[in-house]
């Protein structure tokens, strides 16, 4: 909910893509697609939350391909 709501859509396709749950309420009940409604999203994060993965998959593969991680 937090990535959508500050507009970081790369990090919400990755969570997406990473199996994250969009059906979870916050204690106002709201969902994440509640946050994503008054917003003007990318198409690949509009497509994930309606339970389309793969957009979110591919945009995720892209962006971390540039980034270097070290666990």
């Amino acid at each position: 909910m937090q990535a959508v709501r500050t507009a970081q859509w790369e990090a919400a396709a990755t969570l997406i893509s990473a199996g994250a749950r969009t059906d979870l309420q916050n204690c106002k009940k709201r969902t994440v697609a509640d946050f994503a409604r008054p917003l003007s999203i990318p198409s690949y994060l509009q497509m994930g939350l309606d339970g389309d993965p793969s957009e979110c998959q591919r945009v995720s593969s892209l962006a971390l391909a540039d980034c270097y991680l070290e666990m």
